[in-house]
C-alpha cells in the first residue's frame, strides 16, 4: 500500500510517495530522477511520518531542485516509469508468469517487451540475466571487428555487473564490460569498446590516450555527453 503527502512548506509543493515495508525498523527518506520517496514500517503513524517529512525539508528542497534540473537536461519523454532502455530505445516493459520456461519478447511495434519469467518476485534477477545474455552477443559481433579494424589484439573477456563503471582492461589484456552495455544506443557502445581497447596500448587517461580514442572514433566526446547525462536512467530498478 502506499500513498501520497503533499509537501506544501517549500516554494514548489513536492509530491512525497508514501511506502510501507515490513523490512523498515525506521522511517527514511529516498530520491531518483523518478521521484522522492519515504519509507516507513507498517505500523508507523502518518503524523509521526509527515514530521520526519518535514523536518527533511531542507534536503528535499535540495534533491527536487537537482533532479528538475537534471529532468529538463535529458527530457521530460525519457523519463517513464515501468520503461527500460534497450540498445538506445526505450521500450514499455511487461512480465508474464510462465512455469514452464523464461524467454523475452521485443516488440518494436508494441514498442514493448514481454518477459516471461517463473516468478515475478525475481524480475530483477531474470533483467540482469537478460541483459547480461544481450550484452555477451552485442560484443561478440562489434568487439572482433572493432579490434581487427584497430589492429589490437586482447586475450579474453568478461561480461560483470560492474557498478560504477562501463568497462575496464586490465594489464594483461583482459576485457571486461558492463552487463547493462546492452541498454546503450550501439554508437555509444562503440565508444566504449575503442575506449577499453586503446587502453591495450596507453593503460592510463593521458593526453595521448584520448588522442587515440579520438582517432579511432572522432565523435568519442558527444557519446561521453551522452552518458553523462544519461547515466541514472541506465540501471535496473
Amino acid at each position: 500500500m502506499s500513498i501520497e503527502i503533499l509537501l506544501q512548506q517549500i516554494d514548489t509543493p513536492v509530491r512525497i510517495e508514501l511506502r510501507r515495508s515490513s523490512r523498515a525498523k525506521h522511517i527514511s527518506l529516498n530520491a531518483d530522477i523518478y521521484g522522492i520517496r519515504v519509507v516507513a514500517p507498517i505500523h508507523q503513524s502518518v503524523e509521526s511520518i509527515k514530521q520526519f517529512v518535514n523536518s527533511k525539508r531542507q534536503w528535499i528542497s535540495k534533491v527536487y531542485d537537482y533532479y528538475s534540473r537534471l529532468k529538463k537536461k535529458i527530457g521530460e519523454s525519457e523519463i517513464q516509469k515501468d520503461t527500460i532502455l534497450f540498445f538506445g530505445k526505450r521500450y514499455r516493459i511487461k512480465f508474464t508468469k510462465d512455469k514452464q520456461q523464461q524467454y523475452a519478447i521485443v516488440s518494436d511495434n508494441l514498442n514493448q517487451i514481454t518477459f516471461h519469467v517463473k516468478d515475478k518476485r525475481s524480475y530483477k534477477r531474470y533483467l540482469r540475466s537478460w541483459y547480461r545474455e544481450q550484452t555477451k552477443k552485442i560484443l561478440d559481433k562489434r568487439l572482433p571487428v572493432m579490434s581487427s579494424k584497430l589492429s589490437l589484439s586482447y586475450r579474453k573477456i568478461s561480461v560483470r555487473n560492474l557498478k560504477s563503471r562501463w568497462g575496464s582492461c586490465s594489464k594483461t589484456g583482459n576485457l571486461s564490460f558492463s552487463l547493462l552495455l546492452s541498454m546503450l544506443p550501439v554508437d555509444v557502445i562503440d565508444y566504449i569498446i575503442v575506449h577499453e581497447l586503446m587502453h591495450l596500448v596507453e593503460f592510463n587517461h593521458s593526453k595521448r590516450f584520448w588522442q587515440l580514442v579520438e582517432e579511432a572514433k572522432p565523435q568519442y566526446d558527444e557519446h561521453r555527453k551522452w552518458l553523462r547525462t544519461h547515466s541514472l536512467l541506465v540501471k535496473i530498478d
